[in-house]
Protein backbone atom coordinates (compact mmCIF):
# COMPACT_ATOMS: atom_id res chain seq x y z
CA UNK A 1 0.00 0.00 0.00
CA UNK A 2 2.20 2.18 -1.17
CA UNK A 3 0.66 4.75 -2.57
CA UNK A 4 -1.95 7.41 -0.69
CA UNK A 5 -5.26 5.58 0.55
CA UNK A 6 -6.83 9.11 0.65
CA UNK A 7 -8.32 8.69 -3.12
CA UNK A 8 -11.62 7.68 -3.44
CA UNK A 9 -10.89 6.18 -6.86
CA UNK A 10 -8.84 3.37 -4.81
CA UNK A 11 -11.90 2.35 -2.67
CA UNK A 12 -13.15 -0.83 -3.80
CA UNK A 13 -16.81 0.37 -3.31
CA UNK A 14 -18.64 0.11 -5.98
CA UNK A 15 -20.56 3.60 -6.94
CA UNK A 16 -23.88 2.45 -5.63
CA UNK A 17 -22.63 1.46 -2.47
CA UNK A 18 -21.40 4.52 -1.82
CA UNK A 19 -24.08 6.54 -2.60
CA UNK A 20 -25.68 4.14 -1.01
CA UNK A 21 -23.75 5.26 2.13
CA UNK A 22 -24.13 8.42 1.56
CA UNK A 23 -27.79 8.85 1.71
CA UNK A 24 -28.46 6.33 4.88
CA UNK A 25 -25.07 7.29 6.85
CA UNK A 26 -26.25 10.51 9.34
CA UNK A 27 -23.14 12.55 10.62
CA UNK A 28 -23.80 10.96 13.79
CA UNK A 29 -23.73 8.04 12.96
CA UNK A 30 -22.19 4.89 14.59
CA UNK A 31 -20.37 1.95 11.84
CA UNK A 32 -18.34 -0.75 12.21
CA UNK A 33 -15.97 -1.79 9.02
CA UNK A 34 -15.59 -5.60 9.18
CA UNK A 35 -12.54 -5.51 6.86
CA UNK A 36 -10.44 -2.10 7.11
CA UNK A 37 -8.89 -0.55 4.09
CA UNK A 38 -9.17 2.48 1.37
CA UNK A 39 -12.77 2.46 2.72
CA UNK A 40 -12.24 3.21 6.57
CA UNK A 41 -10.77 6.91 5.77
CA UNK A 42 -14.06 7.28 3.56
CA UNK A 43 -16.21 6.05 6.06
CA UNK A 44 -14.66 8.27 9.40
CA UNK A 45 -14.60 11.33 7.02
CA UNK A 46 -18.60 10.76 6.89
CA UNK A 47 -19.74 9.62 10.60
CA UNK A 48 -19.52 9.97 14.07
CA UNK A 49 -17.66 7.02 14.73
CA UNK A 50 -16.04 4.02 13.18
CA UNK A 51 -15.04 1.10 14.45
CA UNK A 52 -12.82 -1.00 12.19
CA UNK A 53 -12.18 -4.64 12.37
CA UNK A 54 -8.91 -6.15 10.74
CA UNK A 55 -6.77 -9.37 10.86
CA UNK A 56 -3.88 -8.28 9.03
CA UNK A 57 -1.02 -7.00 10.60
CA UNK A 58 0.32 -4.79 7.08
CA UNK A 59 -3.43 -3.35 6.91
CA UNK A 60 -3.82 -2.89 10.78
CA UNK A 61 -0.53 -0.92 10.11
CA UNK A 62 -1.64 1.15 7.26
CA UNK A 63 -5.05 1.93 8.02
CA UNK A 64 -4.04 3.54 11.08
CA UNK A 65 -1.55 5.78 9.60
CA UNK A 66 -3.91 6.94 7.01
CA UNK A 67 -6.46 7.89 9.80
CA UNK A 68 -4.08 9.51 12.09
CA UNK A 69 -2.47 11.21 9.08
CA UNK A 70 -5.54 12.58 8.14
CA UNK A 71 -5.62 13.99 11.39
CA UNK A 72 -8.89 11.92 12.45
CA UNK A 73 -10.20 10.87 16.02
CA UNK A 74 -13.28 9.26 15.72
CA UNK A 75 -12.26 6.04 15.26
CA UNK A 76 -11.23 2.91 16.61
CA UNK A 77 -9.31 -0.09 15.07
CA UNK A 78 -10.08 -3.72 16.71
CA UNK A 79 -7.37 -5.74 16.04
CA UNK A 80 -8.71 -9.70 15.65
CA UNK A 81 -5.98 -12.57 15.61
CA UNK A 82 -6.22 -15.50 12.83
CA UNK A 83 -8.16 -17.55 15.15
CA UNK A 84 -11.62 -17.24 13.54
CA UNK A 85 -12.74 -19.23 16.84
CA UNK A 86 -11.70 -15.87 18.75
CA UNK A 87 -13.06 -13.32 15.91
CA UNK A 88 -16.28 -12.87 17.70
CA UNK A 89 -15.48 -12.49 21.02
CA UNK A 90 -12.35 -10.05 20.15
CA UNK A 91 -14.69 -7.94 18.54
CA UNK A 92 -17.41 -7.68 20.89
CA UNK A 93 -15.11 -7.25 23.64
CA UNK A 94 -13.26 -4.46 21.80
CA UNK A 95 -16.44 -2.39 20.69
CA UNK A 96 -17.51 -0.40 23.41
CA UNK A 97 -20.98 -0.42 23.26
CA UNK A 98 -23.98 -2.66 23.71
CA UNK A 99 -25.83 -4.99 21.17
CA UNK A 100 -27.83 -2.89 19.14
CA UNK A 101 -26.21 0.16 18.99
CA UNK A 102 -24.43 0.07 14.86
CA UNK A 103 -26.32 2.38 12.37
CA UNK A 104 -24.34 0.85 9.44
CA UNK A 105 -22.47 -2.42 9.27
CA UNK A 106 -20.16 -3.04 6.29
CA UNK A 107 -18.59 -6.41 5.73
CA UNK A 108 -15.94 -6.75 3.50
CA UNK A 109 -13.36 -8.97 5.53
CA UNK A 110 -11.00 -11.94 4.51
CA UNK A 111 -13.18 -14.99 3.41
CA UNK A 112 -13.01 -17.20 5.58
CA UNK A 113 -14.17 -14.91 8.12
CA UNK A 114 -17.35 -13.53 6.35
CA UNK A 115 -20.20 -15.82 8.10
CA UNK A 116 -19.22 -15.30 11.49
CA UNK A 117 -18.75 -11.99 10.83
CA UNK A 118 -22.39 -11.14 9.29
CA UNK A 119 -23.43 -12.98 12.35
CA UNK A 120 -21.14 -10.12 14.99
CA UNK A 121 -22.32 -7.28 12.40
CA UNK A 122 -26.25 -8.72 12.82
CA UNK A 123 -25.88 -9.14 16.91
CA UNK A 124 -24.53 -5.19 16.81
CA UNK A 125 -26.47 -3.49 14.40
CA UNK A 126 -29.10 -1.42 15.70
CA UNK A 127 -32.85 -2.01 14.55
CA UNK A 128 -33.86 0.12 11.57
CA UNK A 129 -29.79 -0.19 11.22
CA UNK A 130 -28.11 -1.31 7.93
CA UNK A 131 -25.66 -4.39 7.24
CA UNK A 132 -24.45 -4.21 3.87
CA UNK A 133 -22.70 -7.12 2.68
CA UNK A 134 -19.77 -6.56 0.07
CA UNK A 135 -18.77 -8.92 -2.85
CA UNK A 136 -22.40 -10.83 -2.81
CA UNK A 137 -22.15 -11.96 -6.31
CA UNK A 138 -19.21 -14.88 -4.99
CA UNK A 139 -21.22 -18.30 -4.93
CA UNK A 140 -19.35 -19.16 -1.99
CA UNK A 141 -21.32 -16.44 0.39
CA UNK A 142 -24.61 -17.80 -0.93
CA UNK A 143 -25.05 -19.80 3.39
CA UNK A 144 -24.30 -16.05 5.01
CA UNK A 145 -27.03 -14.43 2.27
CA UNK A 146 -29.70 -17.14 3.06
CA UNK A 147 -29.05 -16.38 7.06
CA UNK A 148 -29.73 -12.64 6.08
CA UNK A 149 -32.22 -13.17 3.80
CA UNK A 150 -33.85 -15.60 6.80
CA UNK A 151 -34.00 -12.71 8.85
CA UNK A 152 -34.47 -9.65 7.14
CA UNK A 153 -35.94 -10.27 3.88
CA UNK A 154 -35.52 -9.30 0.17
CA UNK A 155 -31.96 -7.32 -0.31
CA UNK A 156 -31.38 -3.66 -1.14
CA UNK A 157 -28.83 -4.26 -4.54
CA UNK A 158 -26.25 -2.01 -5.12
CA UNK A 159 -24.86 -3.16 -8.19
CA UNK A 160 -21.60 -2.38 -9.77
CA UNK A 161 -21.79 -0.57 -13.11
CA UNK A 162 -18.94 -0.12 -15.73
CA UNK A 163 -16.04 2.58 -14.47
CA UNK A 164 -17.69 2.88 -10.60
CA UNK A 165 -14.24 2.40 -10.18
CA UNK A 166 -10.48 2.35 -12.10
CA UNK A 167 -9.80 -1.69 -11.44
CA UNK A 168 -13.09 -2.93 -10.90
CA UNK A 169 -14.26 -6.23 -11.83
CA UNK A 170 -17.78 -7.30 -11.34
CA UNK A 171 -18.92 -6.45 -8.03
CA UNK A 172 -22.97 -6.98 -6.23
CA UNK A 173 -23.35 -5.93 -2.31
CA UNK A 174 -26.34 -6.33 -0.53
CA UNK A 175 -28.02 -4.16 1.77
CA UNK A 176 -29.97 -5.58 4.37
CA UNK A 177 -32.28 -3.04 6.76
CA UNK A 178 -32.37 -4.88 10.59
CA UNK A 179 -36.37 -4.89 11.32
CA UNK A 180 -37.68 -2.31 13.67
CA UNK A 181 -38.65 -3.89 17.22
CA UNK A 182 -42.39 -4.78 16.90
CA UNK A 183 -43.98 -2.80 20.22
CA UNK A 184 -44.55 -6.55 22.29
CA UNK A 185 -42.12 -8.47 20.12
CA UNK A 186 -38.75 -8.83 19.55
CA UNK A 187 -35.98 -8.61 17.41
CA UNK A 188 -35.58 -11.57 14.88
CA UNK A 189 -32.23 -13.39 16.21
Amino acid sequence: MGENMNKEKRICLNRSVLDFMDKELPPESIVLELGSGWSSLWFAERCGELFTVETHPVWVTNVENELKGAGLKNWQMIKCCLDIRKYPGTVERSYPYPSGSVDVALVDCREDFRAVATDVAWYLLKPGGWLVFDDAQRPRHQISINVLIQKAGTPTRLEWHPGDIESAKERLALAWKKPEIKKGGHNPP
